[in-house]
């Protein structure tokens, strides 16, 4: 493998490991989700309208909420990646917001990006509520189509998202966020 194989492959490690830390940290609060920041340039009302292809109006909210955290957690651009982490936190509630607002992406992560012209576009396929959680909390498995570039390589497929949420002042907050294991994919190099 060479120098320049290894980045995006790096890239996409360092993702995966920050999303299962940060679920790790799961906890409860009351957060505002319509606080999200106003795109500001064309790759921004990109991402914005692909994170807002999940359903608004399902008829379990907590399925809607998974749907829109796990859509903009996986669509982002190397100019979008940190208003689409503000989305997440906007979701989210308790340690797991803490830990999001805390982890928020660096200037240096930002280049990194940019330099390897790494990009993730997701499209939801299904989201399904565990019937056997409470009322308070509950478990919804996103399924995403999704396609991530870093470095010159693309990857193709479906991801597994298990999104943890509890019920707090009324609302669903998203208290947990992990790819799991089993999706399917593909790889192409250029």
């Amino acid at each position: 493998m060479n120098k320049r194989n290894a980045t995006p492959l790096a890239i996409l490690a360092l993702l995966a490991i920050g999303a299962a830390i940060i679920a790790g940290l799961a906890g409860t609060s009351a957060v505002n989700p319509d606080r999200a920041s106003q795109p500001r340039s064309q790759d921004q009302q990109r991402s914005r309208a692909q994170t807002q292809t999940a359903p608004r109006s399902t008829p379990d909210p907590a399925v809607g909420v998974a749907a829109r955290y796990a859509l903009a957690a996986r669509n982002w651009t190397p100019q979008t990646y940190r208003d689409s982490w503000k989305r997440q936190i906007a979701l989210a509630g308790g340690r797991y917001r803490r830990a999001l607002k805390a982890r928020l992406p660096k200037p240096a992560e930002l280049r990194a990006l940019r330099q390897d012209r790494a990009s993730s576009r997701a499209k939801l396929v299904r989201a399904e509520r565990d019937r056997r959680a409470g009322s308070s909390s509950t478990r919804v498995v996103v399924t995403l189509s999704e396609t991530t570039v870093a470095g010159g390589q693309t990857i193709r497929g479906q991801t597994v998202n298990q999104v943890d949420l509890r019920r707090t002042g009324g609302r669903w907050r998203v208290v947990g966020f992990t790819v799991l294991p089993g999706g399917t994919s593909g790889g192409s190099g250029s």
